[in-house]
């Protein structure tokens, strides 16, 4: 599992995520990202209706951001 705590519209939530249902990660700001081989029975595991898509392996590009990336303190 993967374990997080983070702040939604100012309420903090903890988030638990399966490994198996990770394939990428990308930063909003940049588009920066890697992606994980995903093994058939990791594919098995965490199979979605929105999946069936396409057989392509490599994930779909995040949308680029317009504008200066900015950082906000939260307190």
């Amino acid at each position: 599992m993967i374990e997080f705590s983070a702040r939604f519209n100012g309420a903090g939530r903890d988030i638990s995520i399966p490994v198996g249902a990770v394939s990428a990660i990308y930063a909003r700001e940049s588009g920066q990202g890697l992606s994980f081989e995903v093994t058939p029975a990791d594919a098995a595991d965490s199979a979605r209706p929105d999946a069936a898509e396409g057989n392509d392996d490599t994930p779909p590009e995040p949308p680029r951001p317009s504008g200066k990336p900015a950082l906000r303190r939260v307190k």
